[in-house]
């Protein structure tokens, strides 16, 4: 579970871009079925060949099948997860990947991303804080030294080695 943690909740942003790719591929794909489909439909009803027509439906039921695939396969993976995980997926670290994978602008996915950006903000705050203390600590020890007599200023420049 330790390594779903860091790949999903490490990696929320880079699945949300993979899963506005797949969402612009939904998109698309349809739009070149329709495009693809109106010429060779167009050219064999013009032609009048009956043998032409039969081959252009089969083409474009080809070309439909590719697109419900198109379609299927994010859903596949998405419902294979959540059954995989099981009633503990809302609460799993999974829930990052397949929310921000299956619905990049949805509410879930949103949600992670600003949990996933507040988190990094408190850690770059505690190392700040961090790096403040250390510095304190070593500006108190370079002051304790000073005033502690270590080092004689009285002394310093001559070239009297009795001093």
């Amino acid at each position: 579970m330790l390594l779903e943690s860091f790949i999903c909740q490490n990696t929320v942003k880079g699945w949300r871009v993979v899963g506005v790719l797949v969402t612009i591929i939904k998109i698309l794909v349809p739009v070149i079925i329709i495009v693809t489909s109106i010429v060779p439909i167009f050219n064999s009803l013009l032609k009048g060949n009956a043998d032409e027509t039969i081959k252009s439906w089969q083409q474009i039921g080809r070309k439909i099948a590719a697109g419900v695939i198109v379609f299927l396969i994010p859903t596949l993976v998405g419902s294979s997860v959540k059954i995989f995980v099981g009633e503990d997926y809302q609460s799993s670290d999974v829930s990052y990947c397949v929310d921000c994978f299956a619905n990049p602008v949805g509410d879930d996915c949103t949600k992670h991303v600003n949990d996933f950006d507040t988190a990094e903000e408190r850690e770059a705050e505690e190392i700040k804080q961090i790096q403040k203390e250390e510095q304190k600590k070593e500006d108190n020890a370079d002051e304790s030294v000073i005033e502690g007599g270590s080092v004689d200023t009285n002394k310093m420049g001559t070239s009297d080695p009795s001093n």
